[in-house]
Formats: C-alpha cells, structure tokens, sequence
C-alpha cells in the first residue's frame, strides 16, 4: 500500500569543467573533463553540482581569477540556491584529491600556459575558445541575421524585441527576447541548427533556447553588465555554508590579491 507522501527524487547536475581564459575580458568555455585540459595558465571551475571546485593557474591573471570567482558564486548563489558547497584544491589537500580523482588522476606536471592572443575577441585560433554573437531581427521589414563584433560583449547588446544567437564550438544559445515576434522566434532556432551542419559542428552539438530573464551562469558570462559581483552584498545570502571561510566580495578580493 503506497502512503500519501509523494517521494522526490534529488536533483542531478551535468558534470562540467569551464575554463576561464583571457587578458582583459575573460570569457568562460566548458572543456573535456580531463586533467590534461587544464594549463597553469588559465583558471578552471569543475562543477559537480553541489560541490564547486575553484583551481586557479599559477600563471592565470588577476582578471580571470575575478571573473572565476564570479561564476563560481553565481553557480552556487543564482542557480544552487546557495546550499552548494566550493573548494580550492591548491589550499586544501583533502579537496585536491578529490579534484584530481574527478579528472582521472593527478599529472606528474601541470601543462604550460596557454597564451591568451585573441581571445577575449572570440578570434582565438583555438576552436574551443571562439565565440561569436547575432542579431536575428524583422526590424527593417526584412528578416536579417547579422553579426555583432563590437567587444566587449555588453548585456545592452541584448534587445528585449529581437532573438539572439550565441554560438560555441560546443555550444550554441538562442536568446529570445521578451517582446520578439513569432517569426524571430522560429528563424533563430532555425538558424541555429544550420549553423551545426554549415559551420561543420558535431551532429549532437547542443542547441540551449534562453527566455529573456532566464539567462544561465554560462551565457551571462559573455556578457559585461549581468552581475557585477564585486559590488554585491552576499552577506544577504541565505543558507550560505557556514563552515565557508568568507563569500562574495571579501573571498573575491582574498583570491584576486593571491
């Protein structure tokens, strides 16, 4: 006899490493779940749901380890209700073992830096760190889809009346405005999927729809202007971890000055 309590199973998390990579304007990509991804040069982020893993290169700059931060807490604040909890492996022996032991074992020696020419353009001669952003609009009469090379990438880039497309190497996001009409809508999903078969993607190249407002961690992280997190109060924050050292801003400025 079944009882009256319905039963819940927990929420699972795709398993995921990003990357976080540029001079200026760092940009975040997922890579392969490999130790041989990571560089010294470069900030990595593993996300296994309720635990966050922050490893910064020893070479990585002051500007990845910000915008690092600001993911990382973006993940566990915005999308984890703050209940997640986040390490660093290079100050915390138990949770380096851990890390290494997700991304298959510990190397001998951490691959070199990476040199980060183009990048923050979404020029970079890697396939994997490209990004580029369009415009599908009927604005004119005529439905265009056209590029937006302006850098950096600013939220005031996204018009609430038109659709937006966001393409990865791995990845490509459709933005739909609030008040984009019937026909953007389609198109960009449309011109989304050629994009997979023209620009010779892999077949399951995944296509993610994005409502205005609905914006992931990921996404906002093209974009300057989404979360200015230096700026924000987390003391606020409810069911914080209270066996975390510090949030938000102070733990921010702590990694930065490292």
């Amino acid at each position: 006899m079944e009882s009256g309590f319905k039963h819940v199973e927990p929420k699972t998390y795709e398993k995921k490493l990003y990357i976080v990579k540029g001079k200026r304007y760092p940009r975040v990509w997922t890579k392969e779940i490999s130790a041989n991804s990571l560089n010294e040069g470069d900030v990595f982020i593993l996300d296994l749901g309720m635990k966050l893993y922050f490893w910064p290169g020893t070479e990585c700059n002051v500007n990845e380890k910000v915008k690092g931060m600001e993911v990382l807490f973006n993940i566990k604040n915005g999308e984890r209700g703050s209940l997640a909890k986040h390490y660093y492996p290079r100050e915390d022996a138990e949770a380096d073992v851990e890390f290494w032991a997700e991304l298959g074992g510990k190397p001998d020696k951490i691959n070199p830096a990476v040199p980060d020419d183009n990048v923050q353009d979404g020029a970079s001669e890697d396939a994997d760190t490209k990004y580029a952003l369009y415009k599908v609009s009927n604005e004119t009469g005529k439905l265009e889809m056209n590029e937006i090379t302006e850098r950096p990438l600013i939220k005031d880039h996204l018009d609430t009346n038109d659709t937006f497309i966001l393409e990865l190497n791995n990845l490509i996001y459709v933005w739909i405005g609030k008040k984009a009409n019937t026909e953007e809508k389609k198109m960009g999903m449309l011109y989304a999927k050629d994009f997979i078969q023209q620009k010779g993607k892999p077949a399951n190249t995944r296509i993610t729809r994005l409502p205005e407002f609905g914006e992931d961690t990921h996404f906002k992280s093209f974009f300057n202007g989404f979360y200015p997190m230096i700026k924000q109060d987390f003391s606020k924050a409810k069911n914080l971890d209270p066996n975390a050292l510090a949030t938000g801003e102070k733990e921010v400025e702590k990694m930065a000055n490292k």
